[in-house]
């Protein structure tokens, strides 16, 4: 699948395009004409209503693009036509015929093998196949086709009457093969002259011939070509045209960028035909905004700009999914060109001008406006008081971890009976595969593949393997976050993350340079990093963590019952699950069975299949599936919220946050059922996630603003997932903490109550 910056499907129009470049590359016509099918029934259809009628209709993905493809051949300077009653190939058939009286050759493009009929000295026939996504073309003259045939192109009709045609349910003559409508058609010359000669034909070829008379006839009608269709067609008239400034808009609203590229840089009078048109007044009496890109980074340096629009910013919540969000990359999408050293500045105003209008369209303006840009600001502050570092305790923990690595290092050579590079893949692969024989999986040209979906599936039987995970887990913990942490820590010994705003599909932050966000805390080691960070002397870090928001969300978006009463009265929603999956009291459930039913309560959440959930919870796939269809059963309102947020997804092209932040999905009208399965996910996922990114944002908006009114000397340092964490001198940490909570808790108002769960201490660590 390839999509537009606004979701929309364009992988067949840019399939067309780039095969109409190899084929003009290769032919350099001096005009193109494309023809289309309608709707309609044709003439063929009133001879018999079994014509074609074994076609599947065309995917919708598909018929959603001949609008675009149009409107980029009209830009193309190609000339186009369909007519009512009549198929493309009689309008392509016409137009070769009036082309080849003219005295031009026409070189006839299709997919469709009927077409060859066409064939004369005079108009020759590419005939397009594509296999394996590879496209190729045989080209056919009256001597190419004679050769392949045995007889000349017109015959192609007769040899259609004769054989039929399965694809166009065209019937031919029954028990009549390709093989005998070729000999016959090679001997007799036409549908007619096999008639006309039938005591020459064996008898059991006869007896089918006569009694298939009526067929082959009707089949011969239906399988000709029209050459004279009501079209007006001048072969010299057709010489191409393009408009260039208009082709520049089309790739770029499409997301063309190597067409776009092709293209060239805009000459001056383009660029002036855009930038001219540039008129920005400011109303009377308006403290002027100030119109950028990332402004937050400027933000982050100190400056104090006023009001502020973030072009990238509010493209990011135009369209979350778009690759890049760079000047260049939007001037091309929203403007179809890109902007010169000195239009640069033009550039950002009508940027803000035609992302206003379509933040207002899509519903998006408060969110952008109360949400994403005030949140500019804040995470800016939060970037320059970073966190600080224990850099002893981690200098520690990581002479710890050197000792734990050369400890399962010397493990991995012993039961592989040899030293070799653990780091290798090719080595290990030799020694896990070849040498000691483990199940293999296959070979490619560079070795064994040792990735960890592989070896997890060997952990349990061979110790080696076990052995091997276990170093690799521990030379990563070395080397991202001890070696990784200690070179970014700066002069005061804090370090300072970047908080990426237009990373991420369903508008959660993301974290970089280092990433704070993803510190490993399944287990115990991983854990033991959340104790290098510390609060200053006399200060406290203060941990606010939302409780279960993306179930609690669930119960509120889904309206289930059941969930939403759990969640009012406080009950453990996990082991309400699984009392309700199990069928067992609520007294009577166990730690496993509770654990099975958090792991079923998130897989709902996240949109997993059941062969998923099969793999997280080590089962069977038919035993998940038992589970999931358990509680369904018991959280119908879940069911019934899964069902209607697929269907509306498929008749709007997107979904939408509480917020309204909206999320395309172009897979869903894909033809391939795993695609479609992606965009089920993503369909039942974003609403849910997308939610709870929006929330923790308000939240984090307003603590920010509550914290410098209610305990000035606090700041707010890290945003981490359903996290917010602040350092607050110990004084005015009860304050701090109370403050954070109330505003979590108050940052959307639902179904259920939103519970915050807060701690403080001398390290992060100490906070959980």
């Amino acid at each position: 699948m390839l999509n537009a910056p606004d979701g929309s499907p364009t992988n067949a129009v840019y399939g067309f395009l780039r095969i109409l470049q190899k084929l003009e590359a290769d032919e350099a016509p001096d005009g193109v004409f494309v023809a289309f099918d309608r709707p309609e029934p044709t003439f063929r259809h009133e001879m018999t209503a079994t014509y074609k009628a074994t076609r599947t209709g065309m995917p919708d993905d598909l018929a959603a693009q001949l609008p675009v493809l149009k409107e980029v051949l009209d830009a193309l300077g190609a000339v186009r036509a369909e007519s009512p009653g009549y198929e493309a190939d009689d309008l392509l058939g016409t137009a070769a015929r009036l082309a080849s009286e003219s005295g031009a050759e026409a070189v006839v493009v299709t997919g469709d093998r009927d077409s060859l009929q066409l064939v004369t000295d005079s108009v020759r026939v590419l005939l397009v196949r594509t296999a394996k996504g590879v496209t190729e073309t045989k080209s056919y003259t009256p001597e190419v086709f004679a050769e392949e045939y045995g007889f000349e192109p017109p015959r192609l009709v007769d040899l259609k009457a004769l054989m039929g045609d399965s694809s166009d349910n065209i019937k031919g003559v029954a028990g009549v093969g390709e093989k005998t409508a070729k000999d016959l058609i090679s001997r007799f010359g036409s549908l007619d002259r096999v008639y006309e000669n039938l005591p020459d034909v064996k008898e059991s070829v006869r007896r089918k011939l006569e009694a298939g008379r009526g067929d082959a006839y009707l089949s011969y009608r239906l399988a000709s070509i029209i050459t004279d269709a009501p079209l007006e067609f001048d072969a010299a008239a057709a010489a191409k045209r393009a408009d260039t400034p208009k082709l520049r808009e089309l790739y770029s609203r499409l997301g063309f960028t190597k067409l776009l590229a092709q293209l060239g840089e805009a000459d001056a009078e383009e660029q002036m035909s855009l930038f001219e048109t540039l008129k920005f007044e400011l109303p009377d009496g308006a403290d002027a905004s100030v119109i950028g890109l990332n402004v937050k980074d400027e933000l982050r340096r100190g400056e104090d700009l006023g009001r502020e629009f973030d072009v990238a910013l509010a493209a990011y919540v135009v369209n979350p999914t778009a690759r890049t969000y760079d000047l260049d990359s939007l001037c091309r999408r929203y403007l179809g060109r890109e902007a010169g050293e000195s239009e640069r500045a033009a550039a950002l105003f009508m940027l803000r001008e035609t992302l206003d209008a379509q933040l207002e369209e899509s519903g998006c303006r408060e969110l952008f406006y109360g949400v994403e840009m005030p949140l500019c600001r804040t995470l800016a502050d939060m970037e320059r008081a970073g966190i600080l570092i224990d850099q002893n305790a981690l200098n520690a923990y990581g002479a710890m971890l050197d000792a734990r690595i050369n400890s399962s290092r010397e493990t991995v050579y012993a039961l592989a009976g040899e030293d070799f590079n653990v780091n290798s893949p090719k080595q290990l692969g030799e020694i896990l595969f070849d040498k000691l024989g483990l199940p293999a999986p296959k070979k490619t040209k560079t070795g064994y593949s040792t990735s960890a979906d592989i070896l997890d599936k060997l952990k349990y039987e061979y110790p080696i393997v076990s052995a091997v995970l276990e170093y690799r887990e521990l030379a990563k913990l070395r080397a991202t976050y001890v070696d990784g942490l200690l070179k970014v820590v700066a002069p005061d010994g804090r370090v300072r993350t970047t908080f990426q705003m237009t990373a991420t599909a369903t508008g959660r932050l993301s974290s970089t340079e280092p990433n704070l966000q993803n510190i490993p805390i399944r287990r115990e080691l991983g854990e033991k990093l959340r104790y290098m960070f510390v609060s200053e002397p006399g200060k406290l870090l203060i941990d606010a963590d939302y409780s279960q928001i993306e179930l609690r969300l669930l119960a509120h978006i889904a309206g289930d019952s059941s969930m939403t009463e759990a969640f009012r009265t406080g009950e453990d929603i996990h082991a309400v699950t699984a009392a309700r999956v199990f069928g067992t009291e609520l007294s009577e459930v166990t730690p496993a069975m509770r654990s099975r039913a958090k792991a079923v309560n998130f897989g709902i959440v996240y949109g997993e299949s059941a062969f998923s959930l099969s793999k997280s919870i080590n089962t069977s796939v038919a035993e998940a599936r038992d589970y999931m269809d358990s509680y369904f059963d018991r959280f119908s309102g879940v069911r019934a919220y899964m069902a209607d947020i697929v269907e509306k997804a498929k008749r709007d092209g997107y979904v939408a946050t509480l917020f309204g932040r909206r999320r395309y999905i172009p897979q869903l009208r894909a033809s391939d059922y795993n695609t479609r399965a992606f965009g089920e996910r993503v369909a039942l996922n974003m609403p849910i996630q997308g939610t709870a990114a929006d929330i923790m944002k308000i939240a984090t908006v307003r603590a920010y603003a509550a914290l410098r009114e209610a305990a000035p000397e606090a700041r707010l340092l890290l945003q981490v997932h359903d996290e917010l964490i602040c350092e607050a001198p110990e004084a005015v940490a009860g304050t701090a903490r109370t403050v954070l909570a109330r505003e979590m808790e108050n940052a959307a108002t639902l179904d259920v109550p939103l519970l915050v769960e807060s701690a403080s201490g001398k390290s992060w660590g100490e906070c959980h």
